[in-house]
């Protein structure tokens, strides 16, 4: 103990005091940007300055396991930032896709923030999706880019396909040790997932992270280079491969976020020419912020009094995800970020400044070594000090030994009862039926519309009419009357005249003993019935007229005839209506399924009945029309039956009481059903699953019992101890506070300072 105390007596006489730092001024428009990995965070301090979105620092990758370890990770990225940032609060924060759902930030992750942005004095502006910005990025550089994004996490990869400027699909994949073969198989997905063999894939790919190194991201990229694309997968040639270093993806975010920011809050950004002269996008200047995927903070953390970005910057609430601050109660100078541990980097501590002067201090040091030397009692001087100083490490000692306190965490041996049933969701039934297996539900329905284009596969000929002018014979000696239509032949070909004709009879001349005849003639126009260049005959051509007789009557072409033309051209077919009908209900129904499992949860499930039907079609042209594609916009109504975990509570008791072992018994938490219709869909409102269902059973635990065994047992013996009961399947124990270990060995007597806690089985 001798030894202890010397050393605390040393640590107290000669260890060096922390210098509370003088708060700086803040610069205007300044904020914070916090980007979280899969289970890392970087920082950054930036701010919107003379009209640009500036970038003044940022941190290193910091990783994390707990929401716990993530406050402090955190906490150091930021102080990695510089003092100047100390005094900023306003954080966009920046979230790995996983983060996020079409509802926003995901329900596990939303306290995990709060208690964030509570420790460490953050107000939350709002966020943007890593992958969102760096697609916004590429499209401020092109908006009509057709490119692959490769985005590597730390356990996942997530590729977006581009085309022309649009998002066409997107997915992740698992990531493995080679992420060359990671990305063959997102790529080989993205075929799949477009069913089309002739479709190619952009030449162009985009290799980003966040969480690796640059030099790791360049390894990436030479093996993606040296790969062999173009006889494998869909690409006219080798891709060409651009990299993001986490820094670009770090940047990307600011930029997008730092863009919304100043569009809502009113912040003139540079000019387009200003823009120009900077290299910037004329676009970057102008986009709104909805363009970007930015999102405002989730109203329903922040209550009634919250103000999201979208609003006038004068009328906004100050907000820290769900405590609302009223403006009037906030101080005139902030305070101080708080920190969840106060340890300074070395170069903060180099920074600090003494506010005495190096002279002085060793002036003052000098003076009172002088005064002790010479004191007459510098003896009893020292011997004061070092007493009080045992004294109060003493107290403060024994002040740990008699009110620290033992967190033994247990684990339970818990059990997984499951059992495959067949379940009868009936919506007309008014209770459920739990011998019968006889579910009661409720039918629900939604409407979901969509847009899909095909190409036409329809042929048809296209053309010109050929036109020529003829003299028509009328060799009787009768006048002649033809109605206009008449059809004229030239060989195979046809042709019909424009307009009604009367052709005078021809006349009879006598010179002596001879006679004369001279036709009747008339010049007219015929066209021919049919397209194409064989109309075009030439001068002089030979026509009879309907079925007459050349001798009574005939035709000739006064000149060639021309206009004639045929081509062939792509028109919509009914198969092309059948092909895109068929397709956009299969999608729609996938949505309608996704969409209902989606909202399945919280007590609630959901079930598509065979009910559906066609409640809007417009198709983007007509059978016949020339068109190379067809477009149809659709609006379907699903039904779905409903029912809920109270209803079927009681079903899964009876189902499951008989498979509950001995000591055991199910858990609070809601049985889990894997189900699905045991039949195609049918036109009724009844659903027949064939169903798993399985739920958790705990050993029947007796706490005060466990409490009793475990006061004043060693405390090396805690474990041993405690494993000896089958119903745990193991335990940890933590000293409260730390510090206490060092001076005690045994958990306490007193059960109040014995904390039980129960953590979820693992092993199963």
């Amino acid at each position: 103990m001798v030894s202890l105390i010397q050393k605390y007596i040393y640590m107290s006489l000669f260890s060096s005091k922390k210098n509370k730092k003088a708060p700086q001024e803040v610069p205007e428009n300044s904020f914070l940007c916090i980007t979280f990995t899969e289970k890392g965070v970087r920082a950054a301090f930036w701010n919107i300055g003379t009209g640009e979105i500036q970038t003044k620092n940022t941190s290193a990758l910091y990783s994390f396991e707990t929401e716990e370890d993530g406050v402090i990770a955190t906490d150091d990225a930021l102080k990695e930032l510089g003092s100047a940032s100390e005094a900023v609060g306003e954080v966009v924060f920046g979230f790995d896709p996983k983060w996020v759902d079409d509802d926003g930030l995901v329900k596990e992750k939303k306290p995990f923030i709060k208690k964030l942005a509570e420790s460490l004095s953050l107000k939350p502006v709002g966020f943007v999706v890593l992958t969102d910005a760096l697609v916004q990025d590429i499209l401020s550089r092109d908006k009509m880019i057709s490119q692959i994004i490769v985005y590597v996490q730390e356990t996942a990869l997530s590729l977006i396909l581009l085309k022309k400027g649009k998002v066409t699909q997107q997915l992740s994949v698992g990531r493995s040790a080679e992420v060359v073969s990671d990305i063959v198989e997102g790529l080989a997905r993205l075929k799949e997932e477009k069913n089309n063999e002739n479709s190619f894939l952009p030449a162009k790919m985009v290799l980003a992270s966040l969480v690796l190194p640059d030099q790791e991201i360049q390894e990436i990229r030479t093996q993606i280079i040296g790969y062999d694309w173009a006889d494998k997968h869909p690409f006219v040639q080798a891709p060409l491969i651009e990299q993001f270093t986490g820094n670009q993806v770090l940047n990307s975010v600011i930029e997008q976020g730092g863009m919304a920011v100043a569009d809502t809050r009113s912040i003139v950004l540079k000019s387009d020419d200003e823009n120009q002269e900077t290299g910037k996008n004329e676009t970057d200047a102008k986009t709104d912020s909805n363009d970007f995927g930015f999102e405002s903070v989730d109203p329903d953390l922040a209550g009634d009094n919250f103000a999201s970005v979208e609003t006038d910057a004068k009328k906004q609430a100050a907000t820290s995800f769900g405590i609302p601050i009223v403006a009037q109660d906030l101080p005139e100078d902030r305070p101080e970020r708080k920190s969840s541990h106060m340890d300074l980097s070395s170069k903060e501590k180099s920074e600090k400044k003494s506010p005495f002067s190096a002279k002085k201090k060793n002036r003052f040091k000098g003076k009172l070594a002088a005064w002790y030397k010479n004191h007459p009692h510098k003896n009893m001087i020292l011997g004061g000090v070092i007493g009080g100083i045992v004294a109060s490490i003493g107290l403060f000692i024994g002040w740990l030994t008699f009110s620290y306190k033992v967190e033994i965490s247990l684990q339970l041996a818990e059990k997984v009862i499951s059992k495959d049933v067949e379940i009868l969701v009936d919506p007309t039934v008014a209770t459920s039926n739990v011998e019968k297996l006889i579910l009661r539900g409720e039918l629900e329905t939604e409407e979901f519309s969509g847009t899909k284009v095909v190409d036409t596969t329809g042929v048809k000929l296209a053309g010109e009419k050929a036109k020529g002018k003829i003299t028509i014979f009328n060799k009787t000696t009768s006048p002649k009357t033809f109605a206009a239509g008449t059809i004229l032949s030239a060989g195979s070909f046809n042709f019909s005249l424009d307009e009604e004709i009367t052709v005078a009879s021809a006349s009879v001349t006598e010179s002596g003993t001879s006679e004369t005849k001279d036709y009747g003639k008339l010049e007219t126009q015929v066209t021919a019935t049919k397209i194409g260049a064989d109309g075009n005959i030439a001068k002089e051509s030979s026509l009879s007229i309907g079925s007459f007789d050349t001798g009574t009557y005939s035709a000739s072409s006064i000149e060639t005839f021309s206009g004639g033309s045929s081509r062939e051209i792509r028109v919509i077919s009914e198969d092309d209506k059948e092909e895109v009908l068929s397709s956009l209900k299969k999608e729609l129904s996938t949505k309608a399924q996704d969409d209902f499992s989606s909202k399945s949860g919280d007590g609630l499930y959901y079930v598509l009945t065979g009910n559906q039907a066609v409640e809007e079609a417009d198709y983007g042209g007509k059978v016949g029309e020339e068109a190379d594609e067809l477009a149809l916009e659709l609006v379907m109504s699903f039904e779905a039956v409903r029912y809920s975990s109270e209803d079927i509570q009681p079903l899964v008791l009876e189902l499951l009481k008989e498979e509950i072992p001995e000591g055991y018994e199910l858990t609070d938490k809601d049985p889990e059903i894997l189900s699905s219709p045991k039949e195609e869909a049918t036109k009724s409102a009844q659903v027949v699953l064939s169903a798993n269902i399985s739920a958790k059973a705990l050993p029947i635990f007796d706490m005060e019992n466990i409490i009793s065994v475990l006061k004043g047992l060693p405390l090396e013996a805690v474990a041993g101890k405690i494993s000896e009961r089958p119903e745990i399947r193991g335990a940890s124990y933590q000293v409260k506070p730390s510090l206490a270990k060092t001076f005690v060995s045994t958990v306490p007597e007193d059960k109040e300072r014995i904390i039980i806690t129960i953590k979820e089985d693992t092993a199963q």
